[in-house]
């Protein structure tokens, strides 16, 4: 009798050994006091849950395998403020059952990645707000991504600034997603909203947005870089420099070549002697734009498109219309660009000129207003009775980023006069 108890005695203690620990969830602060302790506190699977407030916390190491998250996991729940006293939060290394979800990391200051620094992690970004980081050293103000795999949702982006490159996010060596991401009023040497070297992103749904940079306003890839660029846009973003300032929307160099479906260029300005293009292409690049629409950018050297030493570009279905300064496409002595069911319209600095003048009329080219909804507001959706509408073009099908939106614009006037004023008026007489 004793030796059988002994011996489910043993068993019992091999099994317990052998299960896992139940997760379990820390409050903070009814448990630990910060959100350090409660991660130091934590094991694999469990959670760490932050109560609403502002935390000013700095250098906060994560953990492998922990989840991070504020009580109601929006990101105006819980703010970390680092208060200019170093970064705010580090994974070195985290692996992919890493989560941080609902928080604004701000007030971060640091060489590289004052907001986050990820160093060969992979973790998962939810319902995130990176706003007021200094990258003051060089790289990454809101977000440093090294050997790295990321994935973003839901993330903004808004008010961070890298000395040297990617003010809101920079990646080297790494493979990140993002989706439903915003890059807004960040600013840097390169890449005002985002840089990336070396990386391989894809980026769906993403909006760049008045970032500020010395070349890739809105984004900068370089080094062999093979970006997936899905719906996105880049609006009203800027560079300057006094020579060689590029892509006042995306600069492309050294062998990048991102592949870009369902983009929008809008209102991006390149200004300096030497501009170049909403999209710069330079050093071996070859990007492949199909439904792309470039509207209102300006450059002294292409408004829409600059190509550089030894690059190439293929545009399909794609609107290059009104450049307010410079030609629709430029390309070098060792560069050019094929085009294919593509609207040039309406560039100040000229349309089908330059390397692309014996494409205009061949393989479904065109030149014709595209009729923007309200170009003006950033709406580049079409007229119904646009060239550009896939019903009115059947050979190309669709052309641009953006389908109808509104109806044609041969009927406007007409729909104004009836509905006039004086016409009501005089239905009651």
């Amino acid at each position: 009798m004793e030796a059988s108890r002994f011996t489910l005695l043993a068993i019992s203690a091999l099994v317990a050994i052998s299960l896992p620990a139940a997760a379990v969830t820390i409050h903070v602060p009814d448990d630990q006091h910060t959100i350090q302790a409660g991660i130091d506190a934590a094991s694999v699977g469990d959670t760490v849950l932050v109560a609403c407030g502002t935390y000013y916390e700095h250098d906060i190491l994560m953990k492998p395998g922990i989840s991070l998250v504020s009580e109601t996991g929006a990101a105006d729940c819980v703010t970390i403020d680092a208060q200019q006293q170093g970064r705010v939060l580090l994974c070195d290394p985290v692996d992919d059952f890493t989560l941080l979800k609902g928080f604004t990391i701000t007030g971060g200051y640091g060489a590289h990645g004052a907001g986050m620094a990820c160093y060969d992690s992979n973790p998962t970004l939810t319902n995130i707000v990176f706003t007021g980081n200094s990258a003051s050293g060089w790289s990454g103000g809101g977000l440093y991504a090294m050997y790295s795999s990321p994935t973003l949702t839901n993330v903004t982006f808004s008010g961070n600034t890298a000395s040297g490159s990617g003010g809101g996010m920079y990646c080297r060596v790494s493979v990140a997603s993002l989706t439903d991401v915003v890059f807004s009023d960040n600013e840097a040497s390169a890449g005002g909203g985002m840089c990336e070297y070396w990386s391989s992103t894809t980026l769906n749904g993403v909006v760049f947005s008045a970032n500020r940079a010395g070349g890739g306003g809105g984004m900068w890839t370089h080094s062999s870089s093979t970006s997936t660029l899905t719906d996105v846009v880049f609006s009203e973003n800027s560079v300057e420099g006094s020579s060689c300032a590029g892509g006042g929307g995306l600069y492309c160099g050294t062998s990048a070549s991102p592949v870009l479906t369902d983009v929008e260029f809008s209102n991006n300005t390149a200004t300096g002697v030497w501009s170049r293009g909403a999209l710069c292409c330079y050093e071996d690049c070859h990007p492949e734009l199909t439904n792309v629409t470039f509207s209102g950018n300006s450059a002294v050297y292409g408004g829409g498109v600059t190509c550089n030493v030894s690059s190439f570009v293929l545009l399909t279905n794609c609107i290059i219309a009104f450049s307010e300064i410079g030609p629709a496409v430029l390309c070098d002595d060792t560069s050019g660009a094929a085009l294919t069911c593509c609207d040039v319209y309406g560039n100040a600095g000229g349309d089908w000129v330059g390397y692309i003048a014996g494409q205009y009329g061949v393989s479904g080219n065109i030149s014709e207003n595209p009729l923007f909804c309200d170009p003006e507001r950033n709406d580049l959706t079409l007229h119904a009775d646009s060239p550009c509408a896939a019903e009115n073009n059947p050979r190309c099908g669709l052309i641009g980023a953006c389908p109808v939106g509104c109806p044609p614009s041969t009927g406007i006037a007409e729909m104004i006069e009836t509905t006039s004023w004086g016409r009501i008026k005089a239905m009651h007489r």
